[in-house]
């Protein structure tokens, strides 16, 4: 059942996550809670500069701050930064490689650090990033 409309008034269906202007629609979604322009306005400049639009336990919108990344994508993004600096580690090996220079033991420990946190089978926090060392001499 729709509710009903007032001309040129704003609403919110906590069931859609979507705003209406009931001068445009025809229906409203039947939980759909009447809010001022003035409101609308608001929400609209938090969600711009940010924030999220949800519902309160009645139904009315309000603007609150996203969620935080979970630890999965936090140790996604870890993931990806060792892996970055291995493949750029990469160049220094070639370099030794090309110079005929071997591979200082600071630098076999660094690359094997960063593969031990590319191929590790679940979030380890124990696992972080090691400083790179000084570029061997003569590269």
């Amino acid at each position: 059942m729709a509710i009903e409309q007032k001309k040129n008034m704003m609403h919110y269906s906590s069931l859609t996550g979507e705003f209406y202007n009931s001068s445009q629609q025809a229906k409203l979604p039947a939980d759909a809670v009447s809010i001022t322009q003035e409101e609308f306005s608001k929400l609209m400049d938090l969600r711009a500069k940010g924030k999220i639009i949800v519902c309160n336990q009645s139904g009315y919108p309000i603007a609150v701050d996203p969620p935080g990344p979970t630890a999965k994508e936090l140790w996604d993004a870890h993931r990806i930064d060792a892996q970055s600096l291995l493949d750029q580690s990469d160049i220094t090996i070639l370099r030794c490689a090309e110079h005929g220079i071997p591979i200082p033991p600071e630098w076999k420990e660094f690359r094997a650090k960063l593969r031990s946190i590319v191929s590790a089978p679940s979030e380890d926090p124990s696992l972080r990033i090691p400083k790179r060392p000084e570029y061997p001499e003569g590269t």
